[in-house]
């Protein structure tokens, strides 16, 4: 078996790479692993795994990257606020038509398990938990993008019989090492500035990335199975309300947070960002965000569970643990002041 993985210097590939290393059924494989720069290089050649120079938007790095490649792990996404709408497209679209058109024209005819997001459903969906069948409505740029990748393998799919693929919908990828998301949520309780909106009784869905790694190694050892398939995955569920109050518990901010008006903080947002937008400062306020907490986000995981037999081994308790844990030794939590 040979593998090549994109996106493995990124938050969930780190945990994959790790997990090449210390299985031992993968350590039997070569792992071939794209990266950009030398710092990346160094990060993978200390694991013991095979760096190689490519890019999704070059098709000849790609053709090189891809000779004798029987299974393809696509990790690699734009997936921040600030991205335009021109890089989300350049990146996670047509980076991924590169990557299915180089797999099907290679003599090894590589399996791909790729990973999409629930964002293909968008934001406003039922508050009881959804399947896969489910209708697509992106609401960002980003899930845009998203719906739009799937879009292109489905078409495949169906136009020309080709599903020597799989894809995992995830929900937000929060854990240790993650200084973006579950950080950003850490330090905004800390600081009591994470509201608690329409009163935290709505459902929020999250994966742990060693839950994700394990999720996508299951669609390729299972590719007779998982082939041309789609699969809702999660580590957890939870009211809003609930997962704050056990991030207060590990933070002890001065004051728990307050419930705000929905409405109200939505104004703040849209000014957020049209302030951002003539300053050219960053706002860690914006719709998207207002919207992704305010809306209840339930994915039925059943699929993945009855026909690939995965089970999650993160619950809540155990990813804010870990990710606490990990910031807080790594100097990232709590927030350093500012001294005048």
């Amino acid at each position: 078996m040979v593998f090549l993985i994109t996106g493995g210097t990124g938050l969930v590939g780190s945990f994959l790479l790790e997990k090449f290393t210390a299985t031992p059924s993968l350590n039997e494989s070569e792992c071939r692993v794209i990266v950009r720069n030398s710092e990346s290089r160094l990060k993978v050649e200390k694991l013991g795994l095979t760096p190689i120079e490519a890019d999704l938007n070059d098709i000849t790095s790609l053709k090189k990257a891809i000779k004798d490649v029987t299974s393809v792990i696509h990790l690699a996404a734009r997936a921040d606020d600030w991205a335009t709408w021109k890089d989300l497209y350049r990146v996670n679209v047509e980076g991924l038509e590169n990557l299915v058109s180089v797999c099907r024209n290679a003599n090894t005819d590589p399996f791909i398990s790729h990973v999409s997001s629930t964002g293909v459903y968008g934001h406003y969906i039922p508050s009881t938990r959804i399947t896969e069948t489910y209708r697509f409505n992106p609401t960002s740029i980003y899930q845009k993008s998203k719906y739009y990748q799937e879009k292109h393998l489905w078409e495949l799919k169906e136009h020309e019989g080709w599903e020597n693929f799989s894809l995992v919908r995830s929900p937000s990828v929060i854990g240790p090492r993650d200084t973006k998301t579950i950080g950003e949520i850490f330090k905004a309780v800390y600081e009591h500035k994470f509201p608690i909106l329409r009163g935290g009784d709505m459902y929020a869905t999250f994966i742990h990335p060693l839950d994700l790694c394990s999720a996508l190694l299951l669609l390729d050892s299972n590719k007779s199975r998982s082939k041309g398939q789609a699969y809702n995955i999660r580590s957890f569920e939870s009211k809003m309300m609930n997962f704050l109050e056990y991030i207060v518990k590990l933070v002890n901010p001065t004051k728990a947070p307050s419930p705000m008006n929905y409405r109200l903080v939505y104004t703040v947002a849209v000014l957020s960002e049209l302030y951002s937008k003539i300053s050219g400062r960053k706002t860690t306020l914006n719709r998207y965000r207002v919207t992704k907490f305010a809306k209840s986000r339930r994915y039925d995981d059943t699929k993945i569970k009855t026909e690939l037999n995965f089970e999650p081994e993160k619950n809540m308790e155990i990813t804010l643990d870990e990710s606490y844990e990990w910031l807080t030794s790594h100097g990232y939590f709590p927030p350093k002041q500012n001294v005048d």
